[in-house]
């Protein structure tokens, strides 16, 4: 018998949590991160929205399995433009993150959106080429105060902490009379990148 929090757990429970534990040991050793910063690449056409409709559809399925809940805020869907945003179901990454506005409630086409931080995990952003420098660098910052707000808690981790997948192809266009995030002199978040797939 253990106590957790005034919660009393049987020698079945307490073997499975020690599995589990270890299991997160192991996957730490073969080099899994506390905080994935992905960029998914590939020619247009190859099928990254695809691969983004599949990674929701597959994380719903395992929140299902094991009896976690599964919102639209824990698996963000969200583009650089309202177009790429339409065609996977999600958001621009602009009124998402609040880029354009001072802290409020999201709204978009006059509809406020609900999204709630504490349960948020993962934020896509497809098209990323034609996210601007600046909005990135603006990304961090207001997603380190949105979860900080949200958790109550102070983190030093980039974009509060979130898992981020950028989605895009940097031959594809870049955004208007502004600097692309992909140039590793000017963007000091380029480096945080840890994992790189190309389609």
């Amino acid at each position: 018998m253990f106590v957790f929090h005034d919660v009393l757990f049987g020698k079945k429970q307490v073997e499975s949590f020690a599995k589990l534990s270890r299991s997160f040991s192991r996957l730490e050793a073969r080099g899994a991160q506390k905080q994935l910063i992905m960029f998914l690449s590939g020619a247009g056409g190859c099928g990254k929205s695809h691969v983004i409709g599949v990674a929701r559809a597959m994380c719903q399925h395992f929140c299902r399995s094991i009896n976690q809940g599964f919102d639209s805020s824990s698996f963000l869907l969200t583009a650089s433009t309202n177009s790429a945003a339409a065609l996977i179901g999600g958001f621009t990454i602009h009124s998402v993150a609040q880029l354009r506005t001072k802290f409020d409630n999201v709204t978009i086409n006059g509809k406020d959106i609900k999204i709630t931080w504490v349960t948020a995990n993962l934020i896509m952003i497809d098209e990323i080429s034609m996210l601007s420098l600046e909005d990135f660098n603006k990304l961090d910052k207001h997603l380190r105060k949105l979860m900080r707000e949200a958790t109550r808690k102070e983190s030093n981790l980039p974009f509060g902490g979130l898992h981020i997948v950028l989605c895009g192809d940097f031959f594809q266009l870049n955004p208007v009379l502004a600097i692309p995030i992909y140039n590793r002199k000017k963007n000091v978040l380029w480096h945080l990148i840890n994992k790189v797939i190309f389609l």
